[in-house]
């Protein structure tokens, strides 16, 4: 599985590269962005591709990261809640049952 999975990353770094290559050699001419009326910069089109994919594969790890330390943090509490009842189970199953309280079967109607 492993294998596999470098294999597909393998495979995709060279589609990616090929489809950078491709659009570089279709528009040499660079992109110019302007921040501001003073302050412009160019970048190739390519170039400017792979900061879009590298920031897009930033923020979705850091997504997931964050739902995976969310879920964990939720495993904890609910293990602490149940270690917590199966010692209240676990007493109430130990105490004894008096002679004072009626079990019946039957169930008694109120009427209003």
């Amino acid at each position: 599985m492993k294998l596999l999975k470098i294999l597909l990353l393998i495979l995709l770094i060279f589609v990616l590269v090929i489809f950078f290559y491709q659009n570089y050699s279709l528009n040499p001419d660079p992109i110019w962005i302007w921040l501001y009326p003073s302050k412009e910069f160019s970048i190739p089109f390519p170039l400017l591709m792979a900061f879009g994919l590298m920031i897009g594969v930033i923020v979705g790890f850091a997504t997931a990261v964050f739902q995976i330390f969310t879920h964990k943090r939720q495993v904890r509490l609910l293990k602490s809640q149940v270690k917590k009842l199966r010692s209240e189970l676990d007493s109430l199953r130990n105490q004894s049952i008096d002679d004072e309280i009626l079990l019946s079967d039957t169930t008694e109607t109120v009427d209003s």
